[in-house]
């Protein structure tokens, strides 16, 4: 199988995928390739969603410490 390591290669698959199958030039080996890739994706997605919910929260309690210390005088 074919390299998907960007996102935009990956969503032009999976569109390429949608249009054969709207096409009816379809078999059951298509249909797995055609869900992982949409697993890929979500995954990919979730991830990212995750690592931008970690760096917020640091950012958060970076924010706390520096008010904290600054109120206690340190």
């Amino acid at each position: 199988m074919k390299s998907y390591t960007t996102t935009e290669a990956l969503l032009k698959r999976i569109t390429e995928m949608e249009t054969l199958r709207d096409k009816s030039e379809w078999n059951k080996e298509d249909e797995q390739v055609y869900a992982f890739l949409l697993e890929l994706h979500a995954l990919r997605l979730s991830m990212r969603n995750i690592k931008d919910d970690i760096k917020r929260t640091e950012n958060n309690i970076d924010y706390m410490r520096d008010e904290f210390q600054d109120d206690k005088g340190m």
